[in-house]
């Protein structure tokens, strides 16, 4: 009897335990502080729960719910929300054996939150950018997307970019992308959403090799100037970078 009485206190200090409290103790034994976001507070309990999230560069209030029955079941591990004035995402994750996860999610972002990131380079970007249906098998022991799919929409806005010395600034038309897989790559697909018409392709390759090509329709669209014979389909740049 004591020792059934005993396994039922430690469950439910286990299922009730505050996030604070597990907070607290993960402060003492983690390097934490080197983490660019800092968590100001925090609500609920470790299964349930929310934290207000704080960067130089954004504010905003990360939730959860964490199952874990999930553990031992093909369901959804986890269910995660963020919500800033500019960020919405809303994802479920669940493991797939001891080396992968699966993770689903919806993204809304106002470009304009990477412009603090970007003007070293001269760039600003603004509209909203939605990501749909987003589907990623992840190696956990890497971090890096084994399979990825997933459509997008910018619905355009102002941009502005580098042109020599001067910095120019066009009014871009909404964009629509393609997240598919190929083989053992992962494609991007972006065109125009009035014509149907291409004006970018990457592929992500399984050692994170980027190779990224820009049809000259993307330069016209953003009218910048280009001397060269070619058509609105002919690849102008390619880019080739690890990155990841």
């Amino acid at each position: 009897m004591i020792v059934v009485a005993a396994l039922s206190y430690l469950t439910a200090l286990v299922l009730y335990m505050p996030v604070s409290f597990a907070w607290e103790y993960a402060q003492g034994v983690l390097p934490l502080q080197q983490l660019p976001v800092k968590v100001q507070q925090t609500n609920g309990t470790l299964w349930d729960g929310e934290a207000l999230l704080n960067s130089s560069q954004l504010q905003g209030v990360v939730s959860w719910e964490l199952s874990p029955l999930s553990l031992i079941t093909s369901d959804s591990l986890i269910h995660i929300d963020f919500r800033s004035d500019r960020i919405e995402l809303s994802a479920n994750g669940a493991l797939k054996g001891s080396e992968n996860a699966e993770v689903n999610g919806n993204l809304v972002l106002d470009l304009a939150a990477l412009n603090p990131m970007l003007r070293q380079h001269r760039l600003d970007l603004s509209g909203i950018l939605t990501i749909q249906r987003l589907n990623a098998l992840v190696d956990t022991s890497t971090g890096k997307p084994i399979q990825l799919t997933g459509q997008g929409k910018w619905a355009g806005g102002t941009v502005s970019y580098p042109m020599g010395r001067q910095v120019q600034s066009a009014v871009m038309p909404p964009l629509v992308g393609q997240i598919t897989q190929k083989g053992q790559e992962i494609a991007l697909e972006v065109a125009e959403e009035a014509s149907g018409k291409a004006v970018m392709q990457a592929q992500l390759s399984p050692d994170g090799v980027a190779k990224i090509q820009i049809r000259r329709r993307l330069l016209d669209l953003a009218g910048a100037p280009w001397s060269g014979n070619s058509g609105p389909d002919d690849v102008v740049f390619r880019i080739q970078q690890k990155v990841i």
